[in-house]
């Protein structure tokens, strides 16, 4: 039996590893962004768009850039609210990277957060 379930994992292949930096830890349903987050996976991901879910905060509007294997994908300006977009990547996926303006909460009259925070990113999924 153990030769059979070695014999599955061989067939699925590698197991996919992703990494993520420039993100604050989990919170209740998402991270805090700084100015560049990247994603990145040990293998290429087939993919044909990127569904990206955040929130933004500042109360400014907020210029948010998604870019996969260095091809700026999207380019966007957004006010405060909820988000839930689709780009199209028409690549494999192995590295995205989601830059964004930041803001410190305590300055603007939000809380007393002293972080420095782009957007608030709830999901990235590549499709």
């Amino acid at each position: 039996m153990d030769s059979h379930a070695e014999s599955v994992a061989d067939a699925l292949g590698p197991r996919l590893q992703v990494r993520m930096t420039g993100v604050y830890g989990p919170e209740e349903s998402g991270r805090w962004t700084n100015a560049m987050t990247a994603i990145a996976t040990n293998r290429p991901v087939p993919s044909r768009q990127v569904s990206l879910g955040f929130v933004v905060y500042n109360p400014a509007d907020s210029r948010v850039r998604l870019r996969i294997n260095d091809t700026v994908v999207a380019d966007i300006t957004v006010g405060p609210g909820a988000y839930a977009k689709d780009f199209p990547t028409f690549r494999t996926g192995l590295a995205v990277v989601v830059n964004s303006n930041t803001f410190l909460p305590h300055q603007v009259g939000l809380n007393a957060d002293e972080r420095t925070l782009g957007i608030y990113l709830r999901s990235v999924v590549l499709r």
